[in-house]
């Protein structure tokens, strides 16, 4: 069986300009999520981005309603909260304003390790932790949100080959729909992951996704590919892994080419 979840995070604007999510957020935490009122769905704040969790789903069109009801639910926190001012935007990154960034929680990053699923020599070594100081110095003022897609499943090669099998399945499928003029060449390269307990979490995509029904539909039946691949039959794996022309397919990622 396998399993698919996500924690996409999202910008919120109010009367026409983005504003911070500590405003509305701010008692959800990393360490200390809140509930939406569903389980399984919970809110953080993250920097200045909102930011969603979903339970684990088993199929397609599961994971898909649950991206849509996170969301809802989310909308619905922020309308409350802010007498029907605030909104969740649809865009994918934006140059902050620095009064935006005066609390010190704005200026925090991802600090769990980042790894590149291209820093392979064979199919079998480990690829390298990116250094995430160098994201946040040649960040700036620009904030970025992420679709990052969660995969599970009794898989039969490393945690780098199945990130390596969602840039293929996922990455490229959604390649024409994810443009991300900034966020490319810091968090959106092709191969980025953090191995996790139950497989890996995505981490390539922009959060373009979740606001059309049709592009998660392209994202939930790539990355089911991806993960049922990389738990199906060893030596069919051992051979696509071999014959598939990965620089092509990070070249092609990293220049939306």
């Amino acid at each position: 069986m396998i399993t698919l979840g996500a924690d996409p995070e999202f910008f919120i604007e109010s009367q026409g300009r983005i504003v911070s999510s500590l405003d509305y957020m701010a008692d959800g935490t990393k360490e200390r999520p809140v509930s939406l009122g569903r389980e399984g769905y919970m809110y953080q704040h993250d920097n200045i981005m909102g930011e969603y969790n979903v339970p684990a789903t088993t199929n397609t069109g599961s994971f898909m309603d649950s991206i849509t009801t996170g969301l809802s639910l989310c909308s619905e926190l922020l309308r409350k909260r802010s007498d029907g001012t605030a909104t969740i935007s649809t865009l994918s990154e934006v140059m902050a304003p620095e009064a935006l960034l005066q609390d010190a929680r704005t200026r925090e990053f991802g600090c769990s390790p980042e790894f590149n699923a291209y820093g392979f020599e064979d199919s079998d070594a480990p690829a390298p932790p990116i250094d995430m100081r160098v994201l946040e110095r040649d960040g700036g003022q620009m904030r970025f949100a992420g679709g990052h897609v969660h995969l599970g499943g009794d898989f039969k090669c490393p945690p780098h080959v199945v990130a390596l099998l969602c840039d293929f399945f996922v990455g490229l499928r959604t390649l024409s729909m994810d443009s991300q003029p900034n966020r490319r060449h810091l968090y959106g390269k092709a191969g980025r992951y953090r191995p996790t307990p139950y497989g890996i979490e995505y981490r390539t995509l922009s959060n373009f996704w979740i606001h059309d029904e049709n592009a998660a539909a392209e994202v939930a039946y790539g990355a089911t590919t991806a993960a049922t691949m990389a738990q199906g039959n060893v030596a069919n794996l051992r051979t696509f892994f071999s014959v598939c022309p990965w620089k092509s397919v990070q070249t092609a990622i990293n220049h939306e080419d």
